[in-house]
């Protein structure tokens, strides 16, 4: 059985265990199993569904669900759960992430989600305590604005406007990518979430007209590094084609250090959004605080330009790149709030 189809399944088994025959969820059970299988289910009675009818519709539900077959294994899973022990969070919160990026991800997942929701019969926070095995209120309060997934980028808010019949946060497209990969450890998700920048071209003497300011950067970011400073960050700016991103390029080299790309364009070259950019400085802030051997990369510094306390450059000056420690947002969402005020 294919994880899409079994996760599907468990959540309906989920549904049915807590609601009787005469609820609005019971009405769509039969349906989400002929959807979901190949099995046709009983009739359901014209007159007042009883027990019997019911019981023979999670007995049939049950078979489905458990099988002779094994089901795949569940990498979505498998890999929130390894990003929720690199951030800390409880078992709860990386089911309810995994929650978030199967409904992206699979299909019947999320056509059973909607259509539950379609019901009113179950709320969001309810749909997510069933899914994580949790309380009603764990599945409420991981949604609130000042809770972990939120605050860390994982979970964000997709900025429509929603009633309960709609999703209304989102995991990014490079996370969930991340989330399905066939991967062996947590190193390997940072790879993939963050990839190594390509090595340069260009050579640190070919940078010599920028006087002092190139030695005084690698100075302060070998420190940095050295000695795990957090809110360290250097701000390039200019024209494009200077070379400000082959200076970060070669700035690493100088240090040793891995360059990682921060919200760059997808495989397919879409480029992700303002919202998504800044989700994913938040992160790889976090997820690579603790490292002295990583500098961060930002292509389109802009996109930070309009948080709160962050003061704007004069009108028409085109600002690009960020090269920070890996360090420097390990204590705060907003990594550049004390340098721009």
């Amino acid at each position: 059985m294919t994880t899409e189809r079994h996760v599907a399944l468990e959540l309906v088994a989920a549904l049915a265990d807590r609601f009787g025959p005469d609820s609005k969820v019971a009405r769509e059970v039969p349906g989400w199993i002929e959807y979901l299988t190949d099995v046709e289910c009983p009739e359901r009675p014209r007159t007042r569904p009883g027990a019997a009818w019911w019981g023979r519709v999670r007995g049939l539900l049950e078979e489905q669900r458990v099988g002779h077959d094994a089901h795949e294994e569940n990498l979505i899973r498998i890999n929130a759960a390894r990003i929720g022990k690199h951030f800390g969070l409880s078992d709860a919160e990386a089911r309810i992430l995994e929650f978030f990026a199967s409904y992206q991800s699979f299909d019947m997942f999320e056509h059973v989600v909607d259509q539950a929701l379609q019901t009113r019969d179950v709320t969001l926070p309810f749909l997510i305590a069933q899914f994580s095995d949790a309380e009603h209120t764990t599945g409420r309060d991981t949604l609130r604005p000042d809770a972990r997934l939120r605050t860390s980028g994982l979970l964000q808010s997709d900025g429509r406007n929603w009633s309960r019949q709609t999703i209304p946060f989102m995991v990014s497209d490079r996370l969930t990518s991340a989330l399905m990969a066939d991967i062996s450890d947590i190193e390997e998700l940072v790879a993939l979430l963050f990839p190594p920048a390509p090595s340069p071209e260009a050579e640190w003497s070919d940078f010599t007209g920028m006087g002092d300011s190139a030695d005084i950067m690698r100075k302060l970011l070998r420190n940095a590094l050295e000695q795990g400073a957090p809110g360290v960050n250097i701000l390039l700016y200019g024209p494009p084609g200077t070379g400000k991103t082959e200076f970060c390029k070669v700035l690493a080299r100088e240090l040793g250090a891995s360059l990682r790309a921060v919200g760059e364009a997808d495989s397919s070259g879409e480029e992700p959004s303002r919202g998504e950019r800044l989700a994913e400085l938040g992160i790889a802030g976090r997820m690579l605080a603790a490292r002295r051997d990583t500098v961060l990369l930002l292509d389109e510094m802009e996109d930070l330009f309009g948080w709160p306390g962050l003061t704007v450059l004069p009108s028409g000056t085109d600002v690009q790149g960020l090269c920070q420690s890996a360090a420097g947002n390990q204590s705060s969402p907003d990594p550049l709030d004390d340098q721009f005020h």
